[in-house]
């Protein structure tokens, strides 16, 4: 099936004005849709990473089998207002809620039959969204459920063992990073936060990172990131809040080679989570990583070089997926 593809602009509940890409299927509608709410750090409306146009293509392929999407960019990228490093994750589900309504009144879309796909921390948006809005599906696509100071912890040793950390510098990042952690969750300063870096950098094992002035402005840099919205709000989401409420139709897919939001570990912790009526379907891809790329080790210096992100597999997958969480449950037998 033919598409069509336009600039969308709508405006979040504080006037921002954001910008995205409606697609439209051509012929008879009204059709079902996708809304794509994207991953961490500043993100244009392709979810466009080293390349690979993420939401692009799944729109993209989703829209030749007659199905219509939204895709927008992130505050502050591409054509929409705003500052993305004042953006906090609430701050993210009222935008993703905004794309909503504009979804639902378009008049080729019928409104019943959204469904929202989330990438990485997008999945975590998607959840809250659905806690309070009424979609068809939830589509978590990478998404994280264990605890995010673990998954950070995680994260950084993957990254370290990549780098050849010895298991002593290991260890140290580890209590660097839930130093400041702490002085995060209990509403610590920026200037906590910098003193306490500093110090651990100057105790770093081994040889120096650098002279005193530069480790000085290494731990400011650092600690503007943690104390940033975008940053400090995902280190506070509850897991367990977002998950165990979860009522809405769910689709969970997950890369068995993720370096980011490893999938056998999260899909476990997902499933602990969820209440037992919830309409689910998980899956782990054991080859596939992050972006759902058949990867060799799931590094993200792979990226780059691997084929598309996602793979068609996880896009009939989906397609699916989707058809079988939201099928109308069986008529009871007659009395």
């Amino acid at each position: 099936m033919s598409f069509r593809e336009r600039e969308a602009l709508f405006a979040a509940p504080d006037g921002i004005r954001l910008a995205g890409t409606l697609l439209e299927p051509e012929g008879e509608g009204p059709f079902p849709a996708l809304l794509f709410a994207s991953g961490s750090g500043p993100q244009n409306r392709d979810e466009e990473i080293l390349g690979h146009p993420f939401f692009g293509d799944l729109a993209r392929w989703f829209g030749a089998r007659g199905v219509a999407s939204l895709r927008f960019d992130d505050r502050g990228v591409g054509a929409s207002e705003g500052d993305h490093a004042q953006s906090s994750v609430a701050q993210d589900v009222e935008d993703l809620g905004a794309a909503l309504a504009f979804l639902k009144a378009q008049e080729g879309v019928d409104p019943r039959r959204i469904r929202l796909v989330g990438h990485s921390q997008g999945a975590l948006t998607c959840a809250l969204l659905a806690g309070r809005a009424e979609v068809e599906a939830v589509a978590a696509l990478a998404g994280p459920a264990e605890p995010m100071p673990g998954l950070i912890h995680r994260q950084a040793r993957t990254a370290g063992r990549e780098l050849g950390y010895a298991p002593e510098v290991l260890r140290h990042q580890q209590a660097t990073n839930q130093a400041a952690f702490d002085v995060i969750l209990r509403g610590g300063s920026r200037a906590e936060a910098e003193a306490l870096l500093l110090d651990h950098l100057l105790r770093w094992p081994g040889p120096p990172l650098g002279t005193r002035e530069d480790l000085a402005r290494t731990a400011a840099r650092m600690a503007g990131v943690l104390i940033s919205a975008p940053f400090a709000s995902l280190l506070r989401i509850d897991m367990a809040e977002v998950w165990s409420g979860m009522k809405t139709p769910l689709v969970a897919f997950f890369g068995g080679r993720d370096q980011q939001v490893p999938g056998f570990v999260n899909l476990k912790a997902l499933r602990g989570l969820l209440p037992p009526q919830t309409p689910f379907r998980g899956r782990v891809f054991p080859r596939l990583n992050h972006l759902f790329q058949e990867a060799k080790t799931g590094s993200v210096r792979e990226y780059a070089g691997l084929g598309a992100a996602p793979a068609p597999e996880v896009m009939e997958t989906l397609e699916r997926a989707f058809a079988e969480v939201t099928r109308p449950p069986p008529a009871p037998p007659p009395a």
